[in-house]
């Protein structure tokens, strides 16, 4: 059987920065992270890189931080925002330069970022052979000095300590705390990343629209590489949440449930946004219906009350990111939280080690700050399409903006104190 210090169950940003930092604060333990995906492909939209994470990214290792910067940090300069209704007509816009100045009054963020490039950052990170592709997880067992995982393919694997990172459906929590689903919002989302088209209006920044009620939405970003990234937000009945492909939010070729109607999720994407009265801009289509179906994944869009998640581990097990504390994707802060997690994480186990010692730290410090956030971004998407146009804009912004100010102890100045939490607020 082989065996590691710490096992993490999922090899999205999440899991794989928490491994990073985990690296850096310890060195000598031994990670192994178990992603199911057969191989690293992209997928996912764009995501924020904002000031409270970047803090934290910074109080990790500052060499980090500034490889970060360099590695990820947009190319092109043309960052306008355009929202526009599904006819056409230019609801209004945001020049770029305005966020920017609003990032750096708390240190700048790097946005937009592809998840499946913030995703092939952390990776690069890690030491040789901690990340296991194609491992699915499937249970684990704990016994009285160790976990024994166990994985579909009949493998197994012991360690001191396991690390649920797998997501919005995690099957580390349903064992951990079986404590039911997560909430439904009422809403489907097709998110998918591909070649720019030669006929796309813009080389760089936001494109949106909505349709007059502004409940069907459009998302596209073009990136750097001659990328495109899209994202359609639609109204879903819950009595048909299984017709879509995956329930999480980034699919699997080899899920059973998106493989047994692989063209189906393109077309439900299409269909879904048909009924908006107007239609929409006929280049905009072309391009949904171009994208290869492999780089499109669907899902319902979930989240957790922040009173859902008073409770993120027991024993030698915890949960980090959208496991733990599943936000309503609201503020765009999921992924700036989850880079919180890995820089406690890693701060716990500098200080006792892969222990269940350093799992209940990391919790009693990240519960109480996640939980302000899952309020904010749950009260949002409950809002959806009541509150419209810029002011639903500026709305999120304030609501983000409020989260910015978070700061951090550096990791490793701590290295050898009992300080029981690090994070500090300014501004």
């Amino acid at each position: 059987m082989d065996s590691c210090d710490v096992a993490i169950v999922g090899g999205g940003p999440g899991g794989l920065a928490a491994a990073a930092c985990i690296h850096i604060a310890k060195p000598a333990l031994r990670i192994k992270v178990l992603e199911r995906a057969r191989s690293m492909r992209p997928a996912g939209f764009v995501i924020g890189i904002l000031p409270n994470a970047l803090n934290a990214i910074r109080a990790m290792d500052t060499q980090l931080y500034h490889d970060c910067l360099a590695e990820l940090t947009p190319a092109e300069d043309e960052q306008s925002n355009v929202w526009s209704k599904n006819t056409g007509e230019c609801r209004f816009k945001f020049d770029g330069c305005e966020a920017r100045k609003r990032y750096d009054k708390y240190g700048g963020a790097i946005f937009p970022v592809a998840w499946y490039d913030l995703q092939r950052f952390w990776a690069r990170r890690l030491p040789a052979g901690a990340l296991r592709l194609d491992s699915t997880f499937e249970l684990y067992e704990e016994t009285e000095d160790a976990i024994i995982v166990h994985l579909k393919d009949g493998t197994t694997l012991q360690s001191k300590v396991l690390v649920g990172a797998d997501g919005n459906l995690s099957t580390v929590r349903k064992q951990l705390l079986d404590d039911g689903l997560p909430r439904y919002a009422g809403l489907a989302i097709w998110r998918a990343m591909g070649a720019r088209p030669d006929y796309w209006p813009t080389h760089a920044g936001l494109l949106n629209w909505t349709d007059e009620e502004e409940v069907h939405r459009v998302m596209t970003y073009a990136l750097s590489g001659n990328r495109l990234t899209w994202n359609v937000a639609v109204p879903w009945p819950f009595e048909k949440l299984d017709q879509l492909g995956s329930r999480r939010y980034i699919a699997q070729a080899n899920d059973s449930a998106a493989s047994a109607d692989p063209s189906g999720k393109r077309r439900r994407c299409l269909e879904a946004l048909a009924h908006a009265e107007g239609g929409w801009p006929q280049y905009l289509l072309d391009m949904i219906a171009a994208t290869p179906l492999e780089g499109i994944t669907e899902h319902g869009l979930f989240y957790r009350e922040a009173e859902d998640c008073h409770q993120y581990g027991k024993g030698r097990v915890t949960l980090l990111g959208d496991a733990a504390h599943l936000t309503a994707a609201a503020l765009g802060q999921g992924t700036s939280l989850t880079m919180e997690d890995a820089l406690e994480l890693g701060r716990a186990m500098a200080l006792h080690g892969a222990t269940p010692a350093a799992l209940r730290m990391f919790e009693a410090v990240r519960a109480p700050r996640a939980a302000e956030v899952q309020r904010a971004s749950v009260a949002l998407v409950k809002r959806w399409g009541k509150q419209k146009g810029a002011l639903a804009v500026k709305e999120e912004q304030r609501e983000s903006e409020r989260f910015f100010s978070q700061t951090f102890e550096p990791m490793l100045h701590l290295k050898h104190s009992s300080h029981p939490g690090a994070a500090t607020q300014s501004g």
